[in-house]
């Protein structure tokens, strides 16, 4: 930990990173984008087979992190890593929601083989992200921080909110990332997709089914958006177009979090964080962003 303290732009980042990573309203932007309440409708309409589409579309994506190999990219003041990873993802957001309409022409059939390529271009949207912050994804375990992206930031199986979960899974997913990681530099990307295959591998497979019940959620709600072929096509953009960019923004907090950890250590970060989710939570009011690029 540094002798500096956090500054009042590191304290405006954390305050926005804890309302938005532990108040899942997202899911209420998309019902209303699309125009049904597909909360409602995910409760009666969703088949348990789109949950295995979702844990199949992640277990390729921990194949393409075990492959992945990029040099780390120059590490740059915070400020200046926030503001550039606001641009980073703009194009993978753009591929996404085009791939989110071609999927919803072709209704429930087209998520099968659309869902797939949307989350790969998303954790390379998310890798993206991380280089930004100064992460090097030339570590397997910074690549398998890329993946757990998709289990913060939404809907919780318990419904609860505004309780710190970020930082519960975080600690609960930190040993299960080092050892994935671990299996990924002793095994090699190609073992380590043979055994992903075969379902062969404890460790990888215990990190998948933490990651996969909240990703599965967000599966669910595309399913309802896209089981009308009549409005497949917008539902599929329109749905694709929030996801990328709720993904992309759990990204920027995730590793910007990350960032001023290593810059003035884990603890005196989730205390900050922790101080802004009480006052929060306290006064149930919603707080809106503060730009770091411009003073109080």
């Amino acid at each position: 930990m540094t002798d500096i303290g956090l500054g009042f732009k590191e304290s405006a980042f954390l305050r926005e990173a804890a309302t938005y990573l532990e108040t899942p309203s997202w899911l209420m932007k998309v019902a209303e984008a699309v125009g049904h309440p597909m909360q409602a409708l995910a409760s009666r309409m969703v088949p348990a087979s789109v949950a295995e589409l979702g844990t199949k579309s992640l277990r390729s994506v921990m194949a393409n992190a075990a492959n992945t190999v990029a040099s780390r990219t120059q590490d740059i003041a915070f400020e200046d890593a926030y503001t550039s990873s606001g641009w980073t993802g703009l194009w993978h957001r753009i591929a996404a929601t085009v791939t989110g309409g071609v999927g919803g022409a072709f209704g429930i059939a087209g998520l099968a083989v659309e869902l797939p390529v949307t989350t790969s271009i998303l954790f390379r949207s998310i890798a993206a992200i991380a280089s930004s912050f100064g992460e090097d994804l030339h570590q397997p375990e910074v690549r398998l921080e890329c993946l757990t992206v998709f289990s913060h930031g939404g809907s919780r199986p318990d419904g609860d909110a505004m309780d710190a979960s970020y930082i519960t899974a975080r600690v609960g997913l930190a040993s299960l990332v080092r050892d994935a990681a671990q299996a990924i530099a002793s095994q090699g990307g190609k073992g380590i997709a043979e055994m992903l295959a075969r379902g062969s591998s404890p460790v990888l497979t215990n990190l998948l089914s933490r990651i996969a019940p909240r990703f599965n959620i967000v599966i669910s709600q595309k399913f309802v958006a896209q089981s009308l072929p009549v409005i497949g096509i917008a539902a599929g953009a329109a749905v694709n177009n929030a996801f990328a960019g709720h993904f992309n923004t759990v990204a920027r907090y995730h590793f910007g979090i990350r960032k001023l950890e290593r810059q003035f250590g884990q603890e005196a970060v989730h205390a900050e964080y922790r101080k802004h989710l009480a006052r929060a939570k306290s006064t149930s009011a919603t707080v809106q962003p503060l730009p770091l690029n411009q003073p109080c």
